[in-house]
């Protein structure tokens, strides 16, 4: 979804009617809807029902959050393309989709009422990231190489890996793992560096900021609850579960007793990647500047 032109509601429907034609041509067949999309892959299957997988389902919403009756009109859009599904659960077997937010289904999936949200399941704490278990059994001939290289030991590198790319927790289990993304580009670079910023600078955070007025002076200490983790109002955006839900906070305990999550900054690498941007936005100046008096800071 995210490679869908979504600066009009108009060109988000256009967008997605060029989608099914790809994958229609990719199947030799032609169409014009997902509804016959689906049938005709359900003729065409030798494996019976049909398996639908969507990744970055709400790009088309948070990324024109700068511009809320957009957002609110792609969510209109969008609705009407995810409630078609609903009318389909006959030809399909399972479905799957990713996405920074979380929409309750009267937003957006009013028909389909028979979702799982599975984004704060224990069972799932580990589904998007690496362990360090995992990373101790599958990657310890990479990290000696860097420690060679350094002429250090083996546990310090593994140390300076966990405090810049461990600490993601996603549900009240103590699971924890580390940012795919970056940890790989550290073993190949064999620099610590600020990678996932490259790849999704908080901008959204940004344009927010301009807009409404939040406090930020508790922000790595907030609670809220799995309801308020779970939600999106497009009308009343909360800072802290947007922040969770877009990965520049992440839990750091669980209350039995009140049922409430406490969120922190992951790492030190998440800490760099927000710090810039904020700093930036306050002090009225280029980030390349704050970088600099950041790093004369240091040295002094």
């Amino acid at each position: 979804m995210s490679t869908i032109d979504s600066s009009t509601p108009e060109k988000l429907e256009i967008g997605l009617c060029e989608v099914l034609h790809e994958v229609g041509r990719d199947l030799a067949v032609d169409v014009s809807s997902i509804q016959q999309l689906i049938r005709l892959v359900k003729e065409l299957s030798t494996q019976g029902r049909v398996v639908i997988l969507i990744d970055e389902y709400d790009a088309p919403i948070t990324s024109t959050l700068y511009d809320i009756d957009l957002a609110n009109n792609n969510r209109r859009a969008l609705r009407s393309f995810y409630a078609v599904i609903k009318s389909l659960d006959q030809y399909i077997k399972f479905f799957f989709l990713t996405g920074v937010s979380r929409f309750t289904h009267t937003s957006l999936f009013s028909g389909l009422n028979n979702l799982t949200d599975i984004s704060l399941y224990p069972q799932a704490a580990a589904l998007v990231g690496y362990t360090q278990e995992e990373i101790e059994h599958y990657l310890l001939p990479y990290v000696d190489i860097i420690a060679a290289t350094r002429s250090t030991n083996r546990q310090s590198v593994l140390d300076e890996m966990r405090e810049w790319y461990n600490g993601y927790r996603f549900s009240e289990s103590l699971i924890s793992v580390y940012n795919p993304f970056s940890m790989f580009h550290y073993l190949y670079t064999q620099k610590c560096s600020n990678y996932w910023s490259n790849s999704a600078t908080p901008t959204f955070l940004i344009d927010l900021l301009k807009k409404g007025t939040y406090s930020l002076e508790n922000l790595n200490s907030a609670t809220e609850t799995a309801t308020s983790l779970g939600s999106f109002n497009l009308d009343a955006i909360e800072l802290a579960p947007l922040l969770f839900q877009t990965g520049y906070l992440t839990i750091q305990s669980y209350s039995e007793l009140t049922h409430q999550y406490t969120l922190v900054c992951p790492n030190k690498e998440v800490k760099v990647s927000l710090g810039g941007p904020l700093l930036s936005f306050f002090c009225h100046t280029s980030e390349s500047m704050v970088r600099t008096i950041l790093n004369r800071l240091r040295q002094a």
